[in-house]
């Protein structure tokens, strides 16, 4: 028997697990597109890849950019991105609090070696290079 939860608008929800963990997929099951601000499509909107860590610092100022101008504007917003490290769900519960916001973290409790068979299974779209290095 599944049951409704109410959330408040004023709620940044942190998705927090390893790549692989059934995040995205959960974030699009029980949230609107414009409800979900995912470091993926961050990363693909820089460099046309949401695969390439070596964009990672200008991919999350956006990431958190974005957070941030839907908490000023009062919006539900769920945060889509590993947040394995402390310092990742701290920047997130700062911007939170800075807005008044509820925050709500949410574990995914995946063993390791399913995400990483889920994450092998992803399609591998070409990286792109950057200038310089």
């Amino acid at each position: 028997m599944s049951q409704d939860m109410h959330i408040s608008a004023r709620t940044l929800i942190v998705l927090c697990e390893m790549a692989g963990a059934g995040k995205s997929t959960f974030a699009r099951q029980h949230f609107q597109p414009t409800q979900v601000v995912s470091s993926d499509t961050c990363r693909a909107l820089i460099c046309d890849s949401e695969r390439n860590p070596h964009v990672d610092p200008d991919t999350f100022d956006l990431f958190h950019f974005i957070v941030q101008k839907r908490l000023k504007l009062g919006r539900l917003t769920v945060a889509d991105s590993t947040a394995l490290y402390d310092s990742a769900r701290h920047r997130l519960l700062d911007l939170a609090h800075q807005a008044d916001y509820h925050t709500c973290l949410m574990v995914f409790n995946v063993p390791r070696a399913v995400c990483l068979q889920r994450d092998q299974q992803r399609p591998r779209l070409q990286t792109c290079q950057l200038i310089g290095s």
